[in-house]
């Protein structure tokens, strides 16, 4: 079984709304995420801030939604209450506000992480765990243990893992523009992306 994590804690401050519920092309962006990590998984999980599950109950139909148990604790928050709830050997992540997401890229993402602890794409030289995947129950541990230090940061909880990192040529032939990794931050990006989607 292959589960799937999107993380919807984030609040749009210069939205106005939380980002999944940001609308684009007259879709809630968490929809367009959930479209392609659905394509390829057996199971959504959906983790949003505390307090916020009654504002997703009737969109996201069959997803399990997961509230942080604290606010302020960054995305590590949501991966460590999302993989908890996952089923699912590996789990695919990614955040709600990259609503050009290819299905393609994931599918690929998983076909590198079998039989390691994950495999996580590098761009420009940097790391981007948000849109990875990952063995699960190595996964739990770390991500509760980098909580409670009270740092909390993916890159400390990664350290030391058996990953494959995939780098840049080699995303590029699942997606030649890397457009599944532009985030939606501002109403500029909106339009952005917007125009690129299919």
């Amino acid at each position: 079984m292959l589960s799937g994590v999107v993380l919807a804690g984030g609040m749009g401050t210069r939205m106005g709304t939380d980002k999944g519920l940001m609308m684009v092309r007259s879709k809630p962006m968490l929809l367009h995420v959930m479209s392609a990590i659905s394509t390829v998984t057996d199971e959504v999980v959906i983790t949003v801030g505390e307090g916020a599950r009654h504002r997703y109950e009737e969109l996201v139909g069959s997803a399990i939604i997961v509230e942080d148990r604290a606010k302020g604790r960054g995305p590590l928050e949501g991966l460590y209450n999302g993989f908890r709830r996952a089923k699912g050997e590996y789990v695919v992540v990614a955040p709600c506000d990259t609503p050009l997401l290819k299905a393609a890229l994931l599918a690929h993402l998983v076909s590198r992480a079998t039989g390691k602890e994950g495999s996580v794409p590098v761009l420009g030289g940097y790391l981007e765990p948000l849109i990875a995947v990952y063995e699960r129950t190595a996964c739990i541990d770390r991500f509760g243990h980098e909580l409670d230090s009270g740092v909390g940061k993916v890159g400390n909880a990664l350290a030391g893992m058996d990953l494959v990192f995939v780098h840049e040529e080699e995303l590029r032939c699942v997606d030649a523009d890397l457009r599944s990794f532009m985030n939606v931050n501002s109403p500029e990006d909106r339009k952005t992306v917007e125009s690129m989607l299919d």
